[in-house]
């Protein structure tokens, strides 16, 4: 369930970007590695933030990040590259998929990415 908000936000993303810089949908590619069509069951998941750019890697950033997650689906958003990520994620932890977002549109200024936890309703 949440590997398909997090799709549906990211996409929403990627189409109001587009259509805000005149530009169609077909200016993203989406690649997913691990259990795609298998909605996660995470456990134990926790809130955090982490923030980094413009050097090389942390690695234990991105594991601390896969540790919080509860074995969930890790997604990344990028402006320019491949799918690079999805075999080196998988392969740092317990996750269900990884999925890499790829859009083409460069011209972005700013960007607010509001993600947030939809919960089952209590059975």
């Amino acid at each position: 369930m949440l590997r398909d908000v997090l799709s549906v936000v990211a996409i929403a993303l990627i189409v109001a970007v587009s259509a805000a810089s005149g530009q169609n949908t077909t200016d993203y590619e989406i690649w997913c590695l691990g259990n795609c069509n298998t909605d996660a069951q995470p456990s134990g998941t926790q809130a955090g933030v982490v923030m980094m750019g413009g050097g090389t890697d942390v690695t234990v950033a991105f594991q601390w990040m896969i540790g919080r997650s509860g074995g969930g689906d890790f997604v990344v958003l990028r402006a320019y590259g491949t799918d690079a990520y999805n075999p080196w994620i998988m392969g740092l932890g317990k996750l269900n998929s990884c999925t890499t977002i790829l859009t083409k549109v460069c011209q972005w200024t700013a960007i607010f990415l509001r993600v947030g936890l939809v919960l089952p309703a209590s059975r």
